[in-house]
């Protein structure tokens, strides 16, 4: 278990419905908002060694750098999705999370990086590529 909610109390209704709606929204909400429950128990397991897949160590930094703004780790998350995506040409998510790593760039001017093409033009590609690799990616 790695976390749980009781809910004392439901609004009074004749539809079922909308109060099973009430709780999955909430349930959604603190479950898996973007630094939520489920991301912080499988950073705990990527940190603690029980995740070893390269590629999910590597989006896990990447999404912690979304959280600190360091400019640092984006650097290092960028040059690790580069690196994971030569490797596996096929990896959807890789790729949608560089566009995202492109677009902090522009958009706070983190982790810039000289000599290469505008950071949103790098993105685009980057999430086209995602989607055509897998088109219902919904992170792409």
């Amino acid at each position: 278990m790695v976390w749980s909610r009781a809910f004392d109390r439901l609004p009074p209704s004749d539809d079922q419905s909308a109060a099973e709606e009430q709780v999955v929204r909430e349930l959604a909400g603190t479950l898996l908002q973007p630094f939520g429950v489920i991301y912080a128990h499988q950073r705990a397991r990527v940190l603690n060694g029980g995740m070893t897949d390269p590629r999910y160590r590597c989006l896990t930094d990447v999404i912690e750098s979304f959280a600190t703004f360091n400019s640092d780790q984006q650097i290092r998350g960028h040059d690790c999705l580069i690196g994971l995506i030569h490797r596996d040409p096929s990896f959807a998510l890789g790729f949608a999370y560089l566009a995202a790593v492109d677009l902090r760039e522009y958009q706070y001017s983190i982790g810039v990086r000289g000599g290469e093409p505008p950071p949103l033009d790098r993105g685009l590609t980057a999430a086209r590529r995602g989607v055509e690799l897998n088109p219902e990616l919904a992170r792409a």
